[in-house]
């Protein structure tokens, strides 16, 4: 046991007899899973009848859906793509991080991975929301590794290039994604070239194919027939809202979702309070560190009452108030507590960063993570589609705290003690994430 926790490439194991093992026990209610509808769709019209009606109809999520479909019918097949999927994921963030040889840092990210609540992937049916939220962010966070790789200077062959390309491809057709990688790669690349001089070629092209995959998504006529369809069906009134409420929607439902007890946000602020008081051992700081983790712990309780703001009752099983309702209620108090809640976590990175390149980057991370649900608010889907939309910020999050840990590795290197502390706190929000996963009774045919 000594040896695999030792060994950088052992930790992976335990990790694929846990993945085996979920796949295993994964099975589907009858009906609940819209990929059935697409196999039955591919069976009948073919594979080009499929993307052709899927494009004019349904989505511009033609790449994603339709690899979906054709391993779906598959439950070997789509088990093996969706456990590669999950540790490509844990091997892309450790090389993004450079620390694809380190046992500790490979373990602690395996167990951010488990630590995040698969319930929040069988709200759309287990086949269709890991293939459009696990992949994408997989396949997205293995184009970024490329990134790292050539700002660290490694040598990129065309077989990387061209393999990174098709990456970005595949998993900015899902729109959050797109978003994201886009605004990191236009940044990256712009600030890059203009502060030092630096001209990357894989995050430009990586930012071009993302710009495009937007533009895609906005003018497929799939797209536009859906949004009139899920108009009707979530929210009759959203014509009516402005830009501003749509992003006042976004904001408070990625806020109160972030602070009614998600699990990551918990684990993420909660080192971080740790590290912060334990590396200034000042009360002030400490206590500002600790705010965010406390007061997720605290609103949980109250995640299903209407106190002094209509978000309240925006919640994840209720209804986006209609437009009568929503129009004469401007408090913004949440909005103000909660922002200073973010402003508090930012406190605690900024406190755990060296320099200040450092902590813009981290910024950035964080703010495509909110970005990436607060334009959520721009469906009318937000409330419908549940808790699965906030993956890619709660991965903002699993991102920035390896990145905390990654910068402050002397400091816990010198306190073993410290270092031991962060690991089981890990082990305990994975251990959770396990048996709250093979406790699900829905999961694949």
């Amino acid at each position: 046991m000594e040896r695999i926790i030792k060994n950088a490439k052992l930790a992976y194991i335990p990790y694929l007899i846990y993945l085996a093992y979920l796949h295993v026990l994964m099975r589907e209610n009858p009906g609940q899973d819209g990929v059935l509808l697409y196999i039955g769709a591919i069976k009948k019209q073919g594979l080009a009848g499929f993307v052709v009606n899927h494009y004019e109809s349904w989505s511009s999520r033609i790449l994603v859906d339709t690899a979906i479909a054709l391993v779906a019918d598959h439950k070997i097949l789509f088990s093996m793509v969706d456990i590669a999927m999950y540790l490509l994921l844990a091997w892309s963030i450790s090389v993004i991080l450079d620390k694809q040889d380190d046992a500790w840092f490979n373990w602690i990210i395996i167990g951010c991975i488990v630590a995040y609540p698969m319930e929040d992937m069988t709200s759309a049916g287990w086949m269709a929301t890991l293939g459009n939220y696990i992949w994408p962010l997989a396949l997205a966070m293995y184009a970024l590794s490329g990134v790292a790789r050539a700002y660290r200077g490694e040598r990129l062959g065309i077989l990387r290039y061209i393999l990174y390309l098709i990456a970005t491809l595949f998993a900015t057709n899902m729109e959050q994604v797109s978003v994201v990688v886009f605004g990191f790669t236009l940044l990256f690349t712009l600030w890059e070239l203009i502060k030092n001089r630096k001209f990357y070629l894989l995050s430009a092209l990586m930012a071009v194919l993302s710009m495009g995959e937007i533009i895609f998504s906005l003018t497929c006529p799939g797209s536009i027939t859906r949004l009139e369809q899920e108009k009707i069906k979530w929210n009759a009134h959203f014509d009516m809202y402005t830009t501003m409420d749509k992003l006042n929607i976004g904001l408070k439902y990625s806020l109160i979702r972030m602070f009614s007890f998600d699990y990551i946000f918990v684990l993420f602020t909660t080192i971080l309070a740790i590290l912060v008081i334990a590396k200034y051992r000042n009360a002030i700081c400490g206590v500002i560190a600790l705010i965010p983790a406390l007061a997720a712990i605290f609103f949980r309780p109250f995640e299903d009452l209407n106190v002094t703001d209509w978000i309240f009752k925006a919640k994840q099983y209720g209804k986006i108030p209609h437009y009568d309702e929503f129009s004469g209620r401007t408090d913004y108090s949440l909005v103000y507590l909660f922002l200073f809640l973010l402003l508090c976590v930012l406190w605690g990175v900024t406190l755990l960063t060296q320099n200040y390149e450092m902590v813009m980057l981290q910024t950035l991370i964080l703010g495509l993570g909110l970005a990436s649900h607060l334009l959520m608010g721009f469906s009318p889907t937000i409330d419908g589609s549940g808790r699965r939309t906030m993956i890619f910020l709660d991965f903002s999050m699993i991102l920035s705290l390896l990145m905390v840990l990654s910068g402050n590795e002397n400091f816990l290197e010198e306190k073993q003690g410290l270092k031991k502390s962060v690991g089981i706190l890990v082990g305990v929000f994975a251990t959770i994430g396990v048996i709250n996963a093979i406790m699900l009774d829905l999961v694949l045919i």
